[in-house]
């Protein structure tokens, strides 16, 4: 929606060519990802647009030497042209925009991100928290026997994360039902375990970037 406010908010005599910079956690293959940011301001812009976009590996960017090549590879291939908008889909690419401001300059950034974390200026976007808890009474209140929740998440930062997050949010069931954490296991041996849980029981998926 702040993609396409502002984009049709602009001077109708404009037929400038607008240069976006997408900047996805999510790889460019993941299905109608992309495609959806492009489809909706080539919809505002028409034959407008010149739209790039680049895949940050969310499981690699708390290594410095990842960083520190990502930022030399962007600054090479993007800072030095006159981009009209970037686009940081979620808050690890906002965080690592402010760590390094050099590499969008003073590019407007529409961004989408957590409570706490913001783009400098100038930028808008949307904060959203993750609410587990919600999810977790849905899934009870849909299946209101239940004794056990099987809790299933990795051990990639990204999954660890959202694992302390919902540890955190789970607390007002815990006298309601027993959790068992799922963590960090092999694929094999994660679908042996979930292949034989007790009947009474649900599998809450968190998150599996990279498994044990």
């Amino acid at each position: 929606m702040c993609l396409v406010v502002s984009l049709h908010g602009q001077d109708a005599a404009d037929t400038r060519s607008k240069r976006v910079l997408a900047l996805h956690v999510v790889r460019r293959d993941s299905p109608g990802f992309d495609d959806t940011f492009r489809s909706m301001l080539r919809e505002a812009l028409a034959n407008r647009l010149d739209y790039y976009s680049e895949y940050i590996d969310l499981n690699r960017l708390g290594e410095p030497k990842y960083q520190s090549a990502l930022s030399n590879y962007l600054h090479s291939r993007y800072v030095d042209d006159a981009f009209d908008l970037v686009i940081a889909s979620g808050p690890a690419v906002v965080d690592f925009l402010n760590r390094d401001p050099s590499l969008s300059r003073d590019v407007p950034l529409v961004f989408t991100t957590r409570p706490g974390l913001l783009g400098g200026a100038p930028s808008t976007g949307i904060v959203s928290a993750v609410d587990f808890t919600s999810t977790l009474s849905a899934a009870l209140d849909a299946e209101p026997g239940t004794k056990h929740v099987f809790v299933v998440s990795g051990v990639a930062p990204f999954d660890r994360l959202y694992a302390d997050l919902f540890r955190a949010q789970r607390e007002p069931f815990a006298a309601r039902v027993t959790f068992h954490d799922l963590a960090g296991l092999t694929l094999p041996d994660l679908e042996s375990r979930v292949r034989t849980l007790p009947p009474d029981s649900i599998v809450f998926y968190i998150s599996v970037s990279d498994d044990g």
